[in-house]
């Protein structure tokens, strides 16, 4: 033992320790700094430097009323739309925050048991045949065949009443609740295996539900694009709880099986052409159309129709057909309905799922649809990759006011000056507007075709600056107009992003986000190697 311990031992004076006293003031230093770091993270736990509202991007709200109606413009206009943001009705994780623990693996499941069904859609058949409209077209039709043999028109007019009742029973629709609640389940779950997503905008699909709720049918207006447009808007409708609308649907889309589940959705299949003769206008068939539109209309139900007629083939809006509209039209001028609020709807595919329509431009016949060709295009779809797709509900807007400001306003054209050094197909180009020949032609029935049309074009005027483009839509437009002949990433980076800026300074919106880049190659990856092909270069640039 060494004598320092001897001495410690003996009792002595303890010698100081200077190595001892660093290592506690070394302690208490990182006892401090420890201290310091679990107050920062604490601190950054309960106010995270960084808010969701620091990453939103405020988009445009499409679709807005236009300046001729001013009390729909601001109707449904509350505070806060442009910030609610778009939704995919496909991702239902969203609307399940707060279900527990099975809607991790039942979310779908569960959110469509949780919607409400609708009340039952009444059965106006024998409301439409006993109707005076019909009955006066039978007994003109049976005049017009007997040719005033009185022995033999009873028995037209029972044969004719035959045959009205086998065309109703083809036409009507015969909405379920329940298989409309079971489909959307079904199409909630499965159109994610080939689509990506359904975006709406949550504002838009606000003021649609503020008009939904009051005492007047709603009659929407989509843009035809794809086959897929006809369950959309139910689909859409469904999850924000607004009653499914009547959707008329041609003759040709009656095929079997699927033309009973498009009658339990709310399908009514119409004739292609209203007259089977071309020499000859079936009073029979219009009038018993006629009276089931209206009838449908003072019950408060909703209608939904393609305003183009059928599907355009180049992507491009086609003129309008006012055949379904009039009787909206005529409706409101017989008192049936003391309003009705238009809402034009547009889609915005990344990629058509019904293919291209090469044969048909070159002149070639229509394939007819039949079942088995339904069956292995499912099929087909099913193995596929088809992007987004967007839907934009333009803002409502009264059909009562409409008709007021069509007879009042007098005719001027409309038309937007060329800006000097500016060409654009915006400027110069006519708009819609109310014609003269409202006043000015005599008769009732000219004033009322004049007015359908006028309010034909207005709808597709509106659906049209309502569209959102895809980033398939600007790659397509950039290479086949300024880059035929191929370009570089860089610049084609440059040029994209050029057009999303032009768009946003005319308060358009587009129908993706992300760095131009991403978005080029996301779009080239979509549309195929057999359409747009890549190459590296040397330099390390794509093109």
């Amino acid at each position: 033992m060494s004598s320092r311990k001897m001495r410690n031992l003996g009792g002595g004076p303890p010698q100081p320790q200077p190595q001892r006293r660093l290592f506690r003031k070394r302690t208490a230093n990182i006892e401090t700094e420890t201290r310091f770091d679990v107050d920062t993270i604490g601190a950054f736990k309960m106010t995270p430097s960084f808010q969701p509202e620091h990453f939103m991007t405020n988009r445009p709200l499409m679709g807005a009323c236009c300046s001729c109606m001013p009390r729909s413009q601001k109707d449904f206009m509350n505070g806060g739309l442009r910030e609610m943001g778009m939704r995919n009705i496909l991702d239902v994780r969203t609307e399940m925050l707060k279900s527990g623990i099975l809607a991790r693996y039942f979310g779908t499941e569960i959110y469509a048991f949780n919607r409400p069904l609708f009340k039952p859609y009444s059965n106006i058949s024998r409301s439409v045949l006993t109707s005076p409209r019909v009955l006066s077209a039978i007994e003109e039709t049976a005049r017009q065949i007997t040719k005033g043999d009185i022995d033999a028109f009873p028995k037209q007019v029972a044969l004719l009443e035959k045959k009205c009742s086998a065309t109703m029973t083809r036409m009507k629709a015969s909405v379920s609740s329940v298989f409309l609640k079971i489909t959307a389940w079904f199409l909630t779950k499965y159109l994610a295996k080939f689509l990506r997503s359904v975006q709406v905008c949550r504002g838009q699909m606000r003021m649609v539900k503020e008009a939904s709720e009051r005492k007047a049918p709603m009659i929407y207006l989509p843009l035809h694009r794809s086959h897929l447009d006809y369950i959309l808007v139910t689909l859409i409708l469904w999850h924000y709880d607004i009653r499914a609308p009547f959707v008329a649907a041609g003759d040709n889309m009656n095929i079997p099986f699927f033309n009973l589940l498009m009658r339990w959705l709310g399908g009514f299949f119409i004739r292609r052409r209203l007259d089977s003769d071309r020499n000859k206008k079936d009073i029979i068939y219009r009038a018993l159309l006629h009276e089931y539109m209206t009838k449908l209309l003072s019950q408060g139900e909703g209608l939904e129709f393609f305003i183009e007629g059928g599907r355009t083939r180049t992507g491009k809006s086609m003129i309008p057909k006012g055949g379904l509209l009039s009787v909206v039209v005529e409706a409101f001028n017989e008192g049936e309905i003391p309003d009705a609020y238009i809402v034009p709807v547009t889609f915005s595919y990344e990629k058509i799922i019904d293919g291209n329509y090469c044969r048909e431009q070159m002149g070639l016949p229509k394939v007819k649809e039949t079942f088995m060709g339904a069956v292995k295009a499912i099929f087909r779809v099913f193995f596929n990759t088809y992007g987004s797709v967007r839907v934009d509900f333009a803002q409502p807007f009264s059909l009562r006011e409409f008709m007021v400001h069509a007879k009042a306003y007098p005719y001027h054209p409309i038309t937007l000056p060329t800006p000097p050094g500016r060409h654009s197909l915006d400027y110069g180009a006519s708009y819609p507007n109310f014609s003269s020949t409202l006043l000015s032609v005599n008769g009732e029935a000219e004033k009322t075709r004049m007015l359908v049309k006028a309010l034909a074009d207005h709808v597709v005027y509106t659906s049209d600056h309502c569209t959102a483009p895809m980033a398939t839509h600007l790659i397509s437009f950039l290479l086949l107009t300024k880059y035929r002949k191929g370009v570089y990433l860089r610049e084609l980076t440059k040029s994209v992003h050029w057009i999303i800026r032009e768009l946003q300074a005319l308060r358009a919106d587009v129908g993706f986000c992300g760095q131009s880049e991403d978005v080029i190659l996301y779009a080239q990856e979509l549309l195929g190697s057999h359409l747009i092909s890549k190459k590296w270069y040397i330099d390390n640039h794509y093109s």
